[in-house]
């Protein structure tokens, strides 16, 4: 049965139908037109199936693809041959077509469920109790999935400790900064506090506004965070007022001549 199965796949005649989708921009789709409207078209690929535009499409011309292929010896096996399913498979496999691999490897399957062929394709491993897939091999095995591989329980806790270790030292050194620049600025803020203080004893000292002349450049001029203060001026001085003179007066009498006093 197997021989008769291979000679099948090996004779199957390559004229499956098959389309090749060209698009408006050069680029060319090969596989199977399962639908077509108005407004797309339905190809079917290795993957899957796709819908294109219609709007796209340039042309569509009839040629061979590899999934026409695979499908037409997917046709010609028979009910029960689980050889035939699996050398299909190898044949999908070889041809890049890797859905349609795994498919027939698990029409293989189904039917034989010892078929080592398909088991291995499948990645599956032979364990002293019966195959079993590669994730339920390596638990079997005492390993534990990790950041997509497998590793042992302790190389995990080894990792998630050192990376434990190292977030917790780039949290104290960044706290350690933290209180370093905390500390400057405090520093600096005293020092400002204590020049400011020695400026105004020293203004006080010589009677003057320490605001007139704490920087050191006249009236012009205010300490850092107090306001430019100009001396009042004095009020202007009135002119004297001018001395009043007054007039002679005549004094007349009877009999008498006039005198002026």
């Amino acid at each position: 049965m197997r021989k008769t199965a291979i000679v099948l796949l090996t004779l199957a005649p390559l004229s499956a139908h098959a389309d090749v989708v060209v698009l408006k921009g050069g680029r060319r789709l090969s596989g199977v037109l399962v639908e077509k409207s108005e407004r797309a078209v339905v190809l079917e690929m290795g993957p899957g199936r796709v819908s294109l535009p219609l709007a796209q499409v340039e042309r569509i011309e009839t040629g061979q693809s590899l999934l026409a292929i695979y499908q037409e010896r997917a046709s010609r096996i028979g009910p029960g041959d689980a050889a035939s399913w699996a050398d299909l498979g190898e044949w999908a496999r070889s041809a890049g077509l890797l859905t349609q691999s795994r498919e027939a490897f698990e029409k293989a399957l189904a039917i034989d469920p010892a078929n080592a062929t398909a088991h291995r394709a499948l990645g599956d491993v032979l364990l002293p109790r019966g195959w079993a897939s590669h994730d339920e091999a390596q638990r079997a095995r005492g390993l534990v999935p990790f950041e997509g591989g497998w590793v042992t329980p302790e190389e995990r806790l080894v990792v998630l400790q050192e990376r434990a270790d190292e977030r917790r030292e780039a949290t104290e050194r960044r706290d350690a900064e933290a209180r370093v620049r905390e500390a400057e600025a405090r520093a600096e803020a005293a020092e400002a506090e204590a020049r400011r203080a020695r400026a105004e004893a020293e203004s006080s000292a010589q009677g003057v506004p320490y605001g007139w002349v704490a920087s050191g450049c006249g009236f012009d001029c205010g300490f850092p965070g107090r306001p430019h203060v100009r001396p009042p001026s004095p009020p202007p001085t009135a002119p004297p007022p001018p001395p009043v003179t007054t007039p002679p007066v005549r004094v007349v009498t009877k009999g008498s001549t006039a005198r002026t006093h």
